[in-house]
């Protein structure tokens, strides 16, 4: 990028020279070189707001993954009790209905 030197006017690349190369004056000052020094901080801000956001995301997913395993195990555990309770709410009935040797085929193949 050519800019203008500051102190005695000329003009020279900054990508190629890291002070004037007439009067040897630096350009740190420059206008043109705080701005770009000024958009490089800020991409590099925004670059890393952008990888802490994919960070925060990814952990998010895991978590919930690992949330979504947990509520399947309770909904399963849940299901296998109210299997239990039901086969025992209802072996008084089948008792009465059956003979015990039945009635003790009927509860063992509700339990299974």
């Amino acid at each position: 990028m050519r800019i203008t030197c500051d102190y005695c006017g000329a003009s020279f690349d900054a990508d190629a020279n890291s002070s004037c190369p007439k009067c040897g004056g630096g350009f740190g000052n420059d206008p043109e070189m705080r701005g770009l020094a000024d958009s490089y901080k800020e991409d590099q801000f925004l670059q890393e707001q952008a990888q802490e956001r994919e960070r925060q995301q990814q952990k998010f997913e895991a978590r919930q993954k690992e949330l979504d395993g947990q509520v399947k195990k309770i909904k399963t555990g849940c299901f296998v009790i109210i299997l239990i309770i039901a086969a025992l709410i209802a072996a008084p009935f089948i008792t009465g209905l059956f003979s015990e040797k039945e009635a003790a085929v009927m509860l063992i193949n509700n339990i299974i």
